[in-house]
């Protein structure tokens, strides 16, 4: 397990367990994401900011940091919903992601990008979330670059007018093996066609309707309830 100073740094599956054993429930869908992203450390430690922010449990800081989790995660979603009020209207995987991002500083600090989803132009907003030094900077971390593109892809995914739709679920993924297809990766994972399968991957849309997929390459491939 990683060290810093006296803390030890518990990450994914670790951090999601060591957290719900402290609160004695399973998690959330939303708390599970954050602690993912997040980790747990379990002392205080200096973040690697040029400010050396101390840091305890969930990312926490500030008052924050003599809070339990579920607490300092409230103050997050309660800050999202301030600065996005169509917040609970929204789809959950949205939701989730912009809380993540407000816990993380990017969206408190993204004024352009609040002001397109305000106005309900998802794809606008999508393109100027990632429109960031941070996210362009070659000694931005991956975990950090994927954690922005996440946010940017549940961006694209929200409906037009940003309506929740019920059916609407978090996506899992899956990497592609020697020999897979789109149909046979559709097929394998309960969509209907490579239609469906190329609309849940926008990115690479026009590439899967040519029935191209690269071994190793990550799909979305199903959903899997958030609620």
């Amino acid at each position: 397990m990683p060290l810093k100073g006296n803390a030890v740094i518990l990450h994914e599956d670790d951090a999601v367990n060591h957290v719900a054993g402290m609160l004695g429930r399973d998690l959330t869908p939303m708390e599970e994401r954050v602690v993912r992203l997040e980790g747990f450390a379990t002392e205080v430690y200096e973040d690697d900011s040029e400010d050396k922010v101390p840091t305890i449990g969930v990312g926490q800081t500030g008052e924050w940091m003599d809070k339990s989790f579920p607490e300092a995660l409230e103050h997050h979603v309660d800050r999202t919903r301030n600065m996005i009020p169509d917040f609970d209207n929204l789809s959950p995987e949205l939701q989730i992601e912009l809380v993540q991002a407000t816990y993380r500083g990017d969206l408190g600090q993204g004024i352009d990008t609040r002001a397109l989803i305000n106005a309900g132009d998802f794809t606008g907003a999508a393109a100027e979330f990632l429109d960031n030094d941070n996210y362009r900077d070659a000694d931005t971390s991956q975990q950090i670059q994927d954690r922005m593109y996440a946010v940017n892809q549940a961006l694209l995914r929200e409906g037009p007018y940003g309506q929740y739709d019920p059916s609407f679920e978090m996506l899992d993924s899956y990497i592609a093996q020697k020999g897979d297809d789109p149909y046979s990766i559709a097929k394998a994972h309960g969509l209907s066609s490579i239609d469906e399968l190329a609309n849940i991957n926008l990115d690479v849309k026009d590439e899967l309707n040519k029935g191209n997929v690269a071994e190793g390459q990550r799909l979305n491939v199903r959903y899997a309830s958030v609620l």
